[in-house]
């Protein structure tokens, strides 16, 4: 049993530390593509502020030659926002979409696959939540623990599928 015990220990730590670094490695690709696409719009608004430089110089300098030169100046200007518009929303769907990915991956690693139930990594965060809580404003909680008798002896006899779907009954009961 002290064997079992620790061979559970040892591989659930081991789960643990994969999973952390899962999420260190999901959240610096995210930080990563965020860096890029900043760096994407940053030289898109250099690139603006260089053009609309651009269309008021031509402007200032045409103006008393050629009257059309700051209606051709304000079209060029205005496509100009149009595209620089566009490349905004490129990048903020860009961040949206990587940001969605991040919180399925959080939501994931805090999630049981069979059962869609909280994980025990999600306990012990929101334990830890309860507790600073409770020492912050003094509110109390619960905690409730059940376990499934003679679960391993259920498996092995009706087998692991029916086994799976009781853990996924029980699952949705407590929910």
């Amino acid at each position: 049993l002290l064997k079992r015990a620790r061979a559970q220990v040892t591989a659930a730590r081991e789960d643990a530390e994969i999973t952390v670094s899962l999420e260190r490695h999901e959240l610096q690709e995210f930080f990563a593509h965020v860096q890029a696409v900043t760096a994407n719009v940053d030289g898109s608004m250099d690139r603006h502020i260089t053009r609309v430089s651009a269309f008021n110089d031509n402007v200032v300098q045409n103006v008393t030659k050629d009257p059309k030169s700051i209606l051709k100046a304000a079209k060029q200007l205005l496509e100009a926002n149009v595209q620089l518009q566009e490349e905004l929303h490129t990048a903020r769907e860009q961040v949206s979409y990587k940001q969605l990915q991040i919180e399925s991956y959080m939501s994931d690693a805090r999630t049981d696959a069979l059962t869609g139930v909280a994980n025990r990594r999600a306990f012990d965060q929101e334990i830890r939540r309860l507790f600073a809580q409770r020492q912050r404003m003094g509110n109390s909680f619960s905690l409730l623990l059940a376990d499934i008798d003679h679960f391993k002896w259920f498996n092995d006899y009706h087998g692991h599928q029916v086994g799976d779907e009781m853990l996924r009954l029980v699952a949705k009961t407590f929910s």
